[in-house]
């Protein structure tokens, strides 16, 4: 079981809004309020596995479609 107070600012329907604000600071400090600013500055997570998490599993994106020559390669033999 997680160790998190389950009745902190930082869970339910909060924790949505406040990852979309760390996410926005992570991209640009100055997009956040100064508050928010204040609240992120301790943070020392990676911001580039921050943003994968939050894009979500790479099962669940569509793939590259071929195109051009890649296509006709893919192509069903005609018979």
């Amino acid at each position: 079981m997680s160790d998190i107070d389950h009745t902190t600012f930082l869970t339910g329907a909060n924790a949505e809004f406040i990852a979309g604000q760390y996410a926005r600071y992570l991209d640009d400090p100055q997009s956040v309020d100064e508050s928010w600013r204040r609240f992120f500055a301790d943070y020392a997570d990676d911001a580039a596995a921050l943003r994968a998490e939050r894009a979500g599993p790479g099962w669940g994106q569509p793939s590259p479609r071929p195109n051009g020559a890649a296509a006709a390669a893919h192509a069903a033999p005609s018979t």
